[in-house]
């Protein structure tokens, strides 16, 4: 059916819309009933998950399918981004629609390349910036993972920020590669939080981080498409 969709909107779009379908609300309307269809079976395992919206309910099996699968390759990750506001926050879910997941670990390219690879029998990969992410896409959803180096006191990673109001559509364009720094000793040791009631990892100074990235309004979310998992 999207295909279908695609061609439609092909030929009655000029190319530039064309290139940014996916924020058409015809195509918007037609994923999440098809997300919906595709967690519906994740739902009825657990009634109280079955009325929440279809993104987090992929997002918490998701997280559960890589909390083994790191435990057993013995890498530490943490919570990163929209997933680490709503922690801090007390939502006890990720922050915002959930669109995907988001995580870090601190990479070691010889330990760990390979073994991130092997999640290609369960997940389509997509690494960015020579190795400084990975997009993870799976029918549940996306997990984008952080990839940040260590060099003697200093993380860092290189990054695309958009340039204005981002969309579900990566346009190059849209976005610059900035190069972020970061103290080591702001991550480590982690400490804990939750995000559907379960505990993960999370930066050591996680408020300072978050402060750093969006201000001191970190804290007061925009309504609209918040989740307060209960």
């Amino acid at each position: 059916m999207k295909k279908i969709i695609s061609k439609f909107l092909k030929i009655i779009l000029p190319n530039d819309i064309y290139l940014n379908r996916r924020d058409n609300y015809l195509f918007i309307l037609y994923s999440k009933i098809e997300f919906f269809l595709k967690t519906f079976s994740l739902r009825i395992r657990n009634f109280k998950f079955l009325f929440i919206p279809s993104k987090h309910i992929g997002s918490i099996f998701l997280l559960e399918k890589l909390s083994i699968f790191f435990k057993k390759e013995k890498i530490d990750f943490f919570l990163w981004d929209a997933c680490l506001l709503g922690a801090l926050r007390n939502q006890n879910a990720i922050a915002g629609s959930a669109l995907d997941i988001d995580i870090g670990i601190i990479f070691d390219r010889k330990k760990h390349l390979n073994k991130i690879k092997s999640l290609k029998n369960e997940f389509k990969l997509k690494f960015h910036n020579n190795f400084n992410s990975v997009q993870l896409f799976h029918s549940w959803g996306t997990v984008d993972i952080s990839l940040f180096t260590k060099k003697k006191n200093i993380i860092f990673i290189t990054e695309d920020v958009a340039l204005g109001k981002e969309t579900n559509t990566h346009n190059p364009k849209n976005y610059i590669k900035k190069k972020k720094i970061f103290k080591f000793k702001d991550f480590i040791p982690f400490k804990k939080a939750k995000i559907y009631s379960k505990k993960f990892n999370i930066p050591k100074n996680s408020i300072l981080l978050l402060k750093k990235k969006y201000g001191r309004n970190w804290k007061i979310p925009n309504k609209k498409g918040q989740l307060y998992f209960t």
